[in-house]
């Protein structure tokens, strides 16, 4: 496995997964490029943009940080321009890393050329996961399916794919890592209002440039409340259902659609 990464121009540390010896997880090497952690709270929730300001300063192993803040989307958009780090770390006002190395875990799948946009796994305080893969429905009330809400974070999930990291048709966005460049072109191309919305029409421009989005279980962070955090919006939703009909209509290629998407990963 490590030679066949090196043959790929991809050199990386080799390890066992946790499902079981014979299953592989990587390391893969990584510069020491700075890193700008964009904190969004929207409604001037100043105690949330502390919080996890304080989380990441406390936990992480990685070096070259700086920290910037925004309390609405123009203020957000404001902020990516005003970065100077080569790759951007968006979390959600109130979120707080638990995996020390997250920053590393995230920068080793957001370096490649194929990849677009890493996402954390995220938690809610009963140490269940809240948000990870999004699967992309065929309607506008099924366009984002959370399919592992409330699943242990430890549980092996569809195929053990919460034992590796894997490439999902979307992330929330509410803890993301991409480099700046390429995110901010991509971020200013969107038309929706909210966030979760804006993320997702970053996946599907991904997508349609033969890109992957990387959902990486081993990047763990945690949510203090939850219901903070929200949904997807009606309007938002219908015009990306418009605006990128031919990609939703055609399937999450990363879901089986055999399977339930109202009874997540069970038959139909």
């Amino acid at each position: 496995v490590r030679d066949a990464e090196l043959r790929r121009g991809c050199p990386a540390k080799v390890h066992s997964a946790q499902i079981c010896k014979t299953h592989y997880r990587m390391r893969y090497e990584i510069g020491c490029p700075k890193v700008s952690v964009l904190i969004y709270a929207p409604g001037q929730a100043k105690g949330q943009i502390a919080r996890t300001a304080a989380g990441v300063g406390n936990i992480s192993t990685y070096g070259d940080l700086e920290f910037l803040y925004a309390e609405s989307m123009t203020g957000l958009s404001d902020a990516m321009q005003e970065a100077t780090g080569e790759y951007i770390l968006l979390l959600w006002g109130g979120i707080v890393p638990v995996t020390p190395s997250f920053v590393e875990e995230l920068l080793m799948f957001a370096q490649r050329e194929d990849v677009g946009l890493c996402g954390m796994q995220i938690l809610d305080r009963k140490g269940l996961i809240f948000s990870s893969d999004i699967v992309v429905g065929p309607a506008s009330n099924l366009l984002a399916l959370e399919v592992n809400r409330g699943v242990p974070y430890d549980a092996p999930g569809y195929m053990g794919r919460n034992y590796y990291a894997h490439d999902v048709s979307a992330i929330s966005g509410y803890a993301c890592m991409a480099k700046k460049e390429d995110f901010l072109e991509l971020w200013e191309q969107g038309g929706t209002r909210c966030v979760f919305a804006r993320i997702l029409e970053v996946c599907f421009l991904l997508r349609g440039k033969n890109r992957q989005v990387v959902l990486n279980p081993y990047a763990l962070c945690q949510a203090a409340d939850t219901e903070d955090y929200a949904g997807l919006p009606a309007a938002d939703a219908q015009k990306l259902m418009i605006t990128y009909r031919d990609q939703i209509t055609s399937g999450d290629p990363f879901y089986n659609k055999n399977l339930s998407l109202e009874r997540y990963w069970q038959k139909k």
